[in-house]
């Protein structure tokens, strides 16, 4: 892990309000970066495009090469964690990632498996410059189930609803087994030179208030105590998608240091209510960033203005869009350059 000494600006901006902008953005790497499909060119299957050891380190790296993003975040996926446990995990053109079957008994953590991805780590950190943030990440508990109960994307995770209802004991037993599990993925990341680490639950707000609390919150209070009792500097990012005015209540009891806020949260409700006690991050609209010029950069402009007077990280209110066309990221990123606060 880095010198204590060298505080790179994200962790700047979750410690303190005010210097220069940090910014970087939530699927920053990728499909919509020519240079990206160069590297895919060269290995189709995008399991083993995660775990190459070159390519994934490239792909990290892109992005600050060419926006000079504050920081740059592990290329990998949130589906590593179920491969590692046993499942078998393939991504197909057009339908995202396709999950085996799910028997719970036969799961088992092998954090052996992950091995390629702390490498990746440990080369990036060293590549980066040492004033930009290396982000390590992993899907929050509930997200990752989610995908292995359903065995694929859905639009509304019906199935994995119903298995916390008719499945308690079995879904406590998997809950586990995946705090755990992302505990210790999350620390060999951290061991490998991460200076944050950022936890993505892309469908929190699927659940009611009570399932929220449960299966949101409580994971979540968990791995971060964990990782905190061992790494008392590390600085943890919550995206809880869509969790409305659940954000609050989230942040008080999770104890993440800083929130990532999607583009429907209203600014002056997160400046009043939770700036107050974490940094926030976000949350320009994707499909603003998509269209570009005066429209994005008003919005970008009315997010810093807002938000820029706490602790702040600009960002998106989700992740790039592949048909985002790298010029509008260009410009978008020489304003934010420009910006002190």
């Amino acid at each position: 892990m880095h010198n204590n000494k060298d505080i790179t600006k994200i962790e700047k901006s979750i410690n303190q309000q005010g210097g220069d902008l940090s910014f970087w953005y939530m699927r920053q790497a990728g499909r919509h970066l020519p240079e990206y499909m160069v590297l895919r060119d060269n290995e189709p299957d995008f399991v083993k495009f995660c775990l190459n050891e070159e390519l994934a380190t490239k792909a990290t790296l892109q992005p600050v090469d060419r926006y000079d993003t504050s920081a740059a975040i592990l290329f990998s996926d949130i589906l590593m964690i179920p491969m590692a446990l046993g499942q078998k995990l393939s991504f197909v053109e057009k339908k995202g990632p396709i999950l085996g079957e799910l028997s719970i008994d036969k799961l088992s953590f092998d954090i052996n498996k992950l091995d390629h991805v702390f490498n990746i780590v440990t080369k990036t950190r060293t590549l980066l410059p040492k004033d930009k943030t290396l982000i390590g990440f992993a899907g929050a508990p509930w997200t990752v189930i989610a995908y292995m109960i359903e065995g694929h994307s859905s639009k509304d995770y019906h199935k994995a609803k119903s298995y916390l209802l008719e499945n308690k004991t079995n879904a406590l037993k998997l809950f586990d087994l995946v705090i755990d599990s992302t505990v210790e993925y999350l620390l060999a990341q951290i061991t490998a030179g991460a200076n944050v680490v950022q936890l993505f639950d892309s469908w929190a707000g699927m659940l009611n208030d009570a399932d929220y609390d449960k299966y949101v919150i409580e994971p979540t209070a968990k791995i971060v105590n964990k990782l905190k009792s061992l790494h008392s500097n590390i600085k943890v990012i919550g995206f809880p998608k869509s969790s409305g005015n659940k954000y609050l209540k989230y942040i008080k009891e999770t104890k993440v240091d800083a929130v990532s806020i999607d583009y429907d949260v209203n600014l002056e409700w997160a400046r009043d209510e939770l700036q107050p006690y974490v940094c926030v991050q976000g949350n320009l609209h994707p499909e603003l960033l998509k269209t570009g010029g005066r429209l994005m950069l008003n919005q970008a402009e009315n997010i810093i203005n807002i938000l820029g007077q706490g602790r702040f990280i600009f960002n998106l209110g989700h992740g790039i869009d592949k048909d985002t066309p790298y010029k509008h990221v260009e410009e978008l990123s020489n304003f934010l350059s420009g910006v002190s606060l």
